[in-house]
């Protein structure tokens, strides 16, 4: 199974974004909100 090097790099880009914006939310909402939205 050969996939390109810019696919796999593509996908690893997508899923550390999401991740890391996940866990940006999840660290917001555990900690007091001060809105500074």
């Amino acid at each position: 199974m050969e996939v390109s090097k810019t696919r796999i790099a593509s996908i690893v880009a997508v899923t550390t974004a999401l991740g890391y914006a996940l866990y940006q939310r999840r660290s917001i909402e555990s900690s007091d909100s001060h809105g500074d939205e």
